[in-house]
């Protein structure tokens, strides 16, 4: 029974197991001849995992070099010019909303306190606190005000 034509180009089968010593000096003098993975993949009939993995362990290679990750809580914040001189007119310009800032805002919304007097007390820009007036569904004079201008 004949093989099929696609058996044939596949050639003889990976070979298999531990590298021995003339492997591996074979190994070692054709990579500083040819670089290529795939050339010596198919030259030494092994996969390139096991190419890499011997030419590593006979450091002829290093593994790539990882990046040394550090936990976000530990990096310091880094801010553009532009966000440290809005910070300057507006200090808490583009920080994060805290739960008990929204039920302050509401609460002294709903007492009466104007925009300008949220935006000094806040340290947010007047579009800051109309925005976040808006969201939260606050109550009162600067709620309304707010609700005026975005239409």
């Amino acid at each position: 029974m004949a093989r099929p034509p696609w058996r044939r180009e596949l050639g003889p089968p990976p070979t298999a197991g531990l590298w021995t010593p003339q492997g591996r000096a074979h190994l070692a003098a054709r990579f500083h001849q040819e670089r290529d993975f795939a050339v010596l993949a198919a030259e030494f009939r092994r996969s390139h995992g096991a190419i890499y993995a011997e030419l590593k362990r006979q450091q002829l290679i290093s593994a790539p070099r990882q990046q040394r990750t550090t936990p976000k809580s530990e990096t310091a914040p880094t801010t553009s010019p532009i966000l440290q001189q809005r910070r300057l007119i507006d200090r808490n310009s583009h920080a994060r909303w805290s739960d008990e800032d929204d039920q302050r805002l509401s609460r002294r919304c709903a007492e009466g306190a104007t925009n300008a007097e949220l935006c000094e007390e806040f340290g947010r820009s007047r579009g800051a606190i109309e925005s976040r007036l808006l969201k939260v569904g606050a109550t009162g004079p600067a709620a309304d005000e707010a609700r005026l201008n975005h239409l």
